[in-house]
């Protein structure tokens, strides 16, 4: 999924962030309202998933997302897609983020109902 198409979707979307917590807090940001689930926690979250309700994942360039994403979809959540190029894409679009280590706090994770 482009950075466009998931800005415009991310209302309805579960988003999840497969980064590890540096790099969840780090340069980059993160998406607003992105829950913190590093890759090599994921197995032991998988029963926490809806198999219904579509999940968006996110990682630094679409790498870690995108093995996160065959995961997920082998523990049958349906509609499970991947942001294509990351956070670095993400970016790069000009879109929105949360939580920039060099940025004060602005709390758009807490406005959007995620959990870091």
């Amino acid at each position: 999924m482009t950075p466009a198409a998931a800005a415009a979707a991310l209302a309805r979307l579960r988003v999840i962030d497969v980064r590890e917590p540096d790099e969840y807090h780090g340069d980059l940001g993160h998406l607003p309202g992105a829950a913190l689930v590093p890759l090599a926690r994921l197995d032991a979250e998988l029963h926490r998933f809806d198999a219904e309700q579509p999940v968006l994942v996110v990682c630094r360039s679409g790498r870690r997302s995108a093995a996160a994403c065959e995961r997920l979809a082998s523990a049958g959540v349906r509609r499970v897609y991947n942001l294509a190029g990351g956070m670095l894409a993400w970016n790069a679009d000009g879109r929105e983020v949360c939580a920039r280590r060099h940025d004060a706090a602005r709390g758009c994770d807490a406005a959007r109902g995620g959990a870091a």
